[in-house]
């Protein structure tokens, strides 16, 4: 039986996906490669930090969530991005709905958009999330 942090985490992600309309199937499977949980953070070689189980990007995205969310307050966006999974999650998955909108729908565009605006790392990107995808949702 699933835990139920587990379960939340699901609902969370359905419904930020339902939201945000995006395949959930793709939100799971950059959750996946992303491999972050509650609380981690990566320090990338330009010194950013990417922040909790989507790894959130702090340098790319920490000033425009603290503006929309949290009325400026970069500390507490910090802290959600970090410590709230959930939070972390809709963030997430509204990031991959602005790239898969700037993209006119074409999803693997906006999934390598999400990790890098550099087309190699993109398309690099696309195909580990594409490899994970196939694995989890074989049917899809």
């Amino acid at each position: 039986m699933p835990s139920l942090a587990s379960t939340l985490l699901t609902y969370c992600l359905i419904n930020a996906s339902h939201i945000n309309h995006v395949p959930p199937d793709i939100v799971a499977s950059i959750l996946d490669i992303e491999g972050g949980k509650k609380g981690s953070i990566t320090i990338n070689n330009n010194g950013s930090e990417d922040l909790g189980p989507m790894q959130i990007n702090n340098k790319v995205w920490l000033n425009i969530v603290s503006r929309a969310l949290f009325k400026g307050d970069r500390v507490k966006a910090y802290h959600a991005l970090l410590f709230d999974p959930c939070m972390n999650i809709e963030i997430g998955t509204w990031i991959l709905s602005i790239n898969y909108k700037n993209n006119k729908g074409n999803i693997w565009k906006a999934v390598g958009e999400y990790h890098s605006r550099n087309s190699q790392l993109a398309k690099d990107y696309i195909r580990k999330v594409q490899n994970i995808h196939s694995k989890l949702f074989p049917d899809v």
